[in-house]
């Protein structure tokens, strides 16, 4: 399967999405209503499911940041750790294409209660979103090695790009030296 990444056909839907949870999501990382190593670890759950490098990186940093112990952010990053609803419904969301069945919004709420649920859904569309966003950049990076030719896709990938790589340029390199230094980062997805 193909990383998912912004495309001509999907990018209005997608943003749709996120702009309909984006004010619970903003409210969930103001507030910490949801604990901070649960929303790491969902997070993470969704980046590696995505393939986005960059937001696996970042949030595998940070669930260990909120005490989150190795062994269980490698068991994340190779797809093993199933230990929660919120880990389950994560990797759902993401085979559906960013959509959130009725049965894993039920499964979320018996486990977590309405509040919490309505704050892990704000998250996985904010994380999805950026898990598209950083797999975009990727698609650019791979258009340079092996050149296609120039249609709507291309113009998207390319203003993308000049969007966002004062962001994910850096990003890039960081990865590179810690995946050498940090033992647990080499499981991330590439």
């Amino acid at each position: 399967m193909s990383k998912r990444h912004l495309r001509v056909q999907n990018g209005v839907l997608e943003l749709s999405r996120y702009l309909q949870h984006a004010p619970t999501a903003l409210g969930v990382l103001l507030s910490g209503r949801v604990p901070a190593a649960l929303r790491e670890r969902t997070l993470l759950a969704v980046s590696v499911a995505n393939r986005c490098r960059y937001c696996a990186f970042v949030h595998a940093l940070w669930a260990r940041l909120t005490g989150v112990e190795a062994p269980q952010i490698e068991a994340l990053l190779r797809s093993t750790a199933d230990d929660e609803v919120a880990l389950g419904v994560a990797r759902q969301f993401v085979a559906e294409g960013g959509a959130l069945s009725d049965e894993a919004r039920r499964s979320l709420v018996e486990a977590y209660g309405d509040k919490l649920a309505r704050d892990i859904e704000a998250l996985l569309h904010l994380i999805d979103l950026a898990n598209l966003s950083g797999n975009t950049f990727d698609a650019f990076l791979a258009r340079l090695r092996a050149p296609q030719p120039f249609d709507a896709q291309a113009a998207l990938e390319t203003l993308f790009f000049q969007s966002t790589a004062a962001v994910y340029l850096p990003l890039l390199g960081i990865i590179a030296l810690a995946r050498r230094n940090v033992s647990w980062l080499k499981d991330l997805p590439s």
